[in-house]
C-alpha cells in the first residue's frame, strides 16, 4: 500500500480530532478504494468511542499490521462480474481480444447509416447505460451528426495547447451511443483515445477505473504506476473521451476533477460527455472560451427514424409502428430512448392503443415525470402553466430558468419539447400542483394555448371537457344543481378497489392517472350508470371494448347500466350499440366557440385523421 505513513497521519487526526474531518471523497482520491474502505472503518470506530491512537491496541506498528490485515481482506471482497463499479470484465474477455474485435470491424462508424452490433471499447464494467451482448457489443444505429462531432473534436485537439469539448444532449438523444462507437471507431484507427464510459467510476476507485480504461489501448499494463509513466513520458496527445461528466461536475468533486486534468498532463483534449440540465446550462455560460460547447436536442433527424422505422417493420416484422408511424413521431419527436421503450413493450398481438398505454405507466415515463415534479417543486401551478403555454403556442415568452432543459430546448427562439411524451408529462405535474376549481375556473382563458399539434391540443381539450362534466354535468344526463360531482383519480387495474358507488346527490367522476386509459379519458358514475367518455375532435376514435371489458362486471355486480359516450364535433357520427353521442357545443356552448374561434382548429382535424 502506498503513502503508509500518510495513512497513519490522516488516520490519527480523523480519529482524534473531528473538527478536523476528511470527507469520503479525499480519501477515495488519496487512497481510492482502499480509502473508501478506511474512511468507513474510521467511523465505524467513531462510534464505538474510539478517540485517540494512543493506546497500547492502537499504537502505530499495531495499526499498521491490522490495516494491513484490513486492506488485504478487502481487497479479496471484489466486484464480481455482473455488479456496477469499476469491476474489470472476465477473462473470456480480454483487453486484447476486446481490442482486436473492435480493429476487425469493416465498416466506418463515422459515415454509418443503418443499424449494427458494435463492440463496446472498455474493459470497465458498464451495465448503467449499455445493453451489452455476450459479446460486449451494443446495438447502434449510426448518426448523421457523428462525423461533424469528430471534425469538431480533430480540430480542437490540433489546437497549441490543452482542450475540452463538451457534448451536451437532452435525455434521451443517444449522445452516449454516440460517445462509445466514436471510442471504438478511433481505437479501430489507432489513435491514442482513452473512453470512460461513466465519470462516476472515479468516484467509485479513481485509480483503477483509469488503469482498465488504459489497460484497454495498452493490454500489458499491469498497475497504476505504469499508467502514469506511460503519461510522463509525453509520447501521445490523449483523446480522453469522459462520459456522463455531470456526476463529478458538482463543486464538491473539485479535487476529483483536478487530478484528472493534472494527470494528462498539458497535451490532452478530454470529450467531456454531459446530459443537458439547467446546472449544465447555467455553468455553460461562465466556462472558458477555450472550451467548445456541442448541443444535441431531441432525437432522430428524418433520415435517421426512416432506418429505424425501416428496421422495425422489414426486420423485425412489426408493422404496427409503420401504420402509427405519424402518432409515434408526435409523442416520441424521434427520441431514439421514447422510440426504444415503444420497442421494449411491443409484442405480437397488441394493439396501438394498448402499446401507448404500457408505454405511458413505464417505470421509465415515470422516473422522467419524477424528473420534472422535483425540478418543478420550488415553482407554483401559474409557471409551470407559462412554461406549457409556451410549449404549446411555440412562443418563448418565459424565464430561461423555468426551462427543464433535459427535457425541452430553445430553437430559433421557439420553446420545443423533446416528444409529446415530455408535453404530457409536463401537463400532468401541472394538474397535480393546479387545485380543481382553479382548472375549472379558469379554463376558457388556458384553451387559449393551442398548438398545430393535434394530439396536444386533445389533451387540453379532453381535460377541459372533465373540468366541465366536473361543474355542470353533460347535457345527456340532466342534475339538479345540488348534485355534487366528485372527482377521484385512480390507477388502471384497481378500479374495482377504488370504486365506491354513487348516490342521487352525489356522483363521481373517475380520472385515470394514464393517458389513454382503456380507449377512454374518464369514468363518470350516477346512481343509475357507469359511463366510459372518450373525448374527440376528429373522425378517429379508440374502441370501446376495453372499456366494455375491464367496467361491465363492476357494473353487473352494483347493479347498474353501462355505456359509452362520445364528447365529439357537431359532424361526428357513429353508431354503436350502448354508446351515445354528444356534442361539443351542447355540453357548453361556450367552449365551442372558443374552438370554433381557434384558426387551427381545422388544421388540428386533419393532422388527427
Amino acid at each position: 500500500m502506498e503513502n503508509k505513513e500518510q495513512l497513519i497521519q490522516w488516520i490519527e487526526v480523523n480519529l482524534s480530532n473531528e473538527s478536523q474531518d476528511f470527507t469520503k471523497e479525499d480519501w477515495v482520491a488519496e487512497f481510492g478504494s482502499e480509502g473508501r474502505a478506511i474512511y468507513n472503518y474510521i467511523h465505524r470506530k467513531r462510534a464505538e468511542s474510539v478517540k485517540s491512537l494512543h493506546t497500547e491496541d492502537f499504537a502505530p506498528k499495531k495499526m499498521k499490521l491490522a490495516f494491513d490485515d484490513f486492506i488485504e481482506k478487502k481487497s479479496n471482497d471484489a466486484p464480481s462480474e455482473g455488479t456496477l463499479g469499476t469491476a474489470e470484465i472476465s477473462n473470456d474477455f480480454s483487453s486484447a481480444k476486446l481490442l482486436s474485435g473492435i480493429r476487425n470491424v469493416k465498416e466506418n462508424l463515422l459515415a454509418l447509416k443503418h443499424i449494427m452490433s458494435v463492440p463496446f471499447a472498455s474493459i470497465i464494467q458498464e451495465t448503467d447505460l449499455f445493453s451489452l451482448d455476450k459479446d460486449r457489443c451494443f446495438t447502434y444505429q449510426g448518426r448523421n451528426c457523428l462525423q461533424s462531432l469528430w471534425k469538431t473534436i480533430k480540430e480542437t485537439r490540433n489546437g497549441p495547447s490543452s482542450s475540452c469539448v463538451n457534448v451536451i444532449g437532452t435525455v434521451g438523444f443517444g449522445k452516449s451511443y454516440m460517445l462509445a462507437a466514436l471510442a471504438a471507431q478511433l481505437t479501430k484507427e489507432k489513435y491514442p483515445v482513452i473512453y470512460i464510459p461513466s465519470c462516476s467510476q472515479l468516484l467509485t476507485d479513481y485509480k483503477k477505473t483509469i488503469f482498465l480504461a488504459f489497460k484497454m489501448l495498452f493490454p500489458s499494463v499491469s498497475n497504476y504506476d505504469q499508467v502514469c509513466a506511460i503519461i510522463a513520458t509525453n509520447k501521445y496527445k490523449w483523446i480522453v473521451i469522459a462520459d456522463q461528466w455531470n456526476s463529478i461536475d458538482a463543486k464538491e468533486y473539485e479535487s476529483i476533477r483536478h487530478r484528472f486534468f493534472e494527470l494528462f498532463g498539458p497535451m490532452k483534449c478530454i470529450v467531456k460527455g454531459m446530459s443537458m440540465n439547467s446546472t449544465v446550462w447555467n455553468l455553460m455560460k461562465n466556462k472558458e472560451q477555450s472550451e467548445t460547447n456541442i448541443f444535441f436536442y431531441g432525437g432522430f433527424d428524418e433520415e435517421e427514424f426512416s432506418e429505424w422505422i425501416k428496421n422495425q417493420t422489414e426486420t423485425l416484422n412489426r408493422k404496427l409502428f409503420e401504420v402509427n408511424k405519424d402518432e409515434l413521431v408526435r409523442l416520441t419527436g424521434r427520441v431514439p430512448l421514447y422510440l426504444s421503450i415503444f420497442e421494449s413493450l411491443y409484442h405480437e398481438n397488441i394493439t396501438w392503443d394498448s402499446l401507448v398505454e404500457a408505454v405511458m405507466a413505464d417505470i421509465r415515463i415515470k422516473k422522467f415525470k419524477d424528473c420534472l415534479v422535483q425540478f418543478y417543486k420550488p415553482f407554483d401551478a401559474a409557471i409551470v402553466w407559462k412554461v406549457y403555454y409556451a410549449l404549446l403556442s411555440k412562443s418563448m415568452v418565459i424565464e430561461k430558468d423555468h426551462i427543464d432543459r433535459r427535457f425541452f430546448y430553445v430553437n430559433h427562439g421557439q420553446l420545443l419539447a423533446t416528444g409529446e411524451i415530455s408535453t404530457t408529462l409536463l401537463y400532468s405535474v401541472w394538474k397535480m400542483k393546479a387545485a380543481d376549481n382553479q382548472i375549472i375556473t379558469n379554463w376558457p382563458h388556458l384553451l387559449k394555448g393551442y398548438t398545430l399539434n393535434g394530439s396536444s391540443f386533445c389533451f387540453l381539450v379532453g381535460d377541459v371537457i372533465k373540468a366541465v362534466v366536473c361543474r355542470d354535468g353533460i347535457s345527456k344526463y340532466i342534475k339538479k344543481n345540488y348534485i355534487v360531482i366528485e372527482r377521484k383519480f385512480f390507477m388502471p387495474g384497481r378500479e374495482k378497489g377504488t370504486f365506491i358507488p354513487s348516490t342521487q346527490d352525489h356522483w363521481r367522476l373517475y380520472d385515470p392517472h394514464i393517458y389513454n386509459y382503456a380507449g377512454v379519458d374518464m369514468v363518470l358514475v350516477t346512481e343509475t350508470a357507469i359511463v366510459g367518455i372518450q373525448v374527440t375532435i376528429a373522425s378517429t376514435y379508440n374502441s370501446w371494448t376495453r372499456f366494455f371489458e375491464t367496467w361491465k362486471p363492476i357494473a353487473d355486480e352494483n347493479h347498474l347500466s353501462i355505456e359509452g359516450l362520445f364528447v365529439a364535433s357537431d359532424d361526428f357520427t357513429h353508431d354503436e350499440e350502448n354508446v351515445a353521442v354528444v356534442y361539443l357545443k351542447n355540453v357548453y356552448h361556450k367552449l365551442w366557440k372558443v374552438l370554433g374561434s381557434i384558426r387551427s382548429y381545422q388544421n388540428c382535424r386533419k393532422v388527427l385523421k
